[in-house]
């Protein structure tokens, strides 16, 4: 169950940082959310992992990878940088990246 109403009473100082384990059906609204109401650590593995596998196996499917597992691999990498983007764009990341160099 996650209660998204209870985390600006969490802001303070003086208490851990959350930490949000396993995003699998979190939506990106609900990603957003928790970023603007104090979430600071969020892991996004389990889905990457997953969708990567899925993704992968969609492409071994209907890619013409003339049987070079390089070419699925590749094309399922590239559909998962999509994901990534979106969740850099949910977390309010994108463009940042110059501001850390």
């Amino acid at each position: 169950h996650r209660d998204l109403h209870s985390f600006p009473t969490r802001r303070s100082s003086d208490l851990p940082p959350l930490v949000l384990h396993g995003t699998c059906g979190v939506s990106m609204a609900d990603i957003s959310r928790s970023v603007k109401a104090g979430m600071t650590k969020i892991n996004f593995g389990e889905g990457l992992r997953m969708n990567y596998i899925r993704y992968f196996n969609e492409f071994s499917k209907t890619l013409n990878h003339e049987h070079h597992v390089w070419r699925i691999a590749r094309a399922a990498k590239d559909r998962l940088k999509e994901d990534i983007k979106e969740i850099i764009r949910a977390v309010g990341s994108e463009g940042r990246a110059a501001a850390i160099k």
